[in-house]
């Protein structure tokens, strides 16, 4: 019989298996759920207790013996997903790769006054097995989000960094379709679901300015309501003097209006306004937690 423990581990492990990305005892540390969190696998699923690293490598232990899981030199995976490890490996190596087309766009990002912070999000984040193009998602200032993103566009453009390539390769190209403002570092309501939490988690901050990393955290508490190890960072106080050229705010609703135009004749309705734009299908959250829960259910089962 599994224990609820075991449930609970379980439970993280195969949310990375979905992306064959097997986890070390400290990841899967990081990304254990709260009650809220396993609800989306099993709503009954009640914690008893909270979690020690002894008592999760105890754990961790006995699913390797029940041959619910297996591991390979420090990382787990489910049992079905053995090919997970090699693919892991062979993740570290693209993201070697990247790290130039990573460091090309940092260098022009810090020309720009108004980038106040970029990370990257999706598999490239945690270096999973990928050939698509680096996600990244941009802070800018208020009102500054749509001239910053016309001219990296026309960076990318210019320096070939636009899908796509030729033959059809992503793997050196610039995804610029996630963008917030300072006004905006709070995800709404409706993002606020365990996905959106392991994205976060998961991120992987490679440009800040005025402490945006912890603002954009302490923005979004509600994070700690699905990971049971989150932990804010401190408070930071530091005023930021904002641009409010009149001007300049005008050009950004012009671009606004040319950018969100266009991609709506070429794709229909968008999500974005003055201060976000997402530009990614909405139905990747829902595929994921399908795949969740039918890889959770087989594990219990197995």
């Amino acid at each position: 019989m599994v224990t609820i423990q075991e449930q609970a581990v379980l439970a993280v492990i195969a949310y990375s298996a979905q992306f064959d990305h097997p986890l070390t005892m400290q990841e899967i540390w990081l990304r254990l759920l709260t009650r809220s969190g396993l609800s989306v696998v099993n709503p009954k699923l009640k914690l008893p207790t909270l979690f020690k690293l002894a008592a999760l490598k105890h754990i961790l232990n006995s699913l390797v013996k029940s041959k619910k899981i297996v591991k390979k030199h420090q990382f787990y995976t489910l049992i079905s997903h053995p090919q997970s490890f090699q693919k892991r490996q062979v993740a570290q190596q693209i993201a070697q790769e990247k790290a130039a087309v990573v460091d090309e766009f940092v260098r022009l990002v810090e020309v720009v006054p108004w980038v106040l912070g970029v990370t990257i999000t999706g598999s490239h984040a945690v270096a999973g097995v990928s050939s698509d193009d680096v996600d990244f998602l941009v802070i800018t200032q208020k009102n500054r989000l749509w001239l910053t993103r016309l001219w990296l566009l026309f960076q990318s453009a210019k320096r070939g960094r636009r899908p796509l390539l030729p033959d059809g390769d992503l793997s050196h190209s610039w995804d610029l379709n996630f963008w917030l403002t300072e006004e905006r570092l709070a995800l709404p309501v409706q993002k606020q679901t365990v996905y959106e939490a392991y994205e976060i988690l998961q991120a992987r901050w490679v440009f800040e300015r005025h402490y945006l990393r912890q603002r954009f955290l302490r923005a979004n508490p509600w994070v700690g309501e699905y990971l049971l190890n989150w932990q804010l960072p401190k408070a930071e106080t530091k005023k930021v003097k904002l641009d409010n050229n009149f001007f300049l705010t005008t050009a950004d609703w012009l671009a606004m209006l040319v950018q969100v135009g266009w991609r709506t004749l070429r794709h229909g309705r968008q999500r974005a306004d003055r201060q976000s734009a997402f530009f990614h299908p909405a139905k990747t959250r829902q595929k994921i937690f399908n795949n969740w829960r039918l890889l959770y259910k087989k594990a219990i089962q197995s």
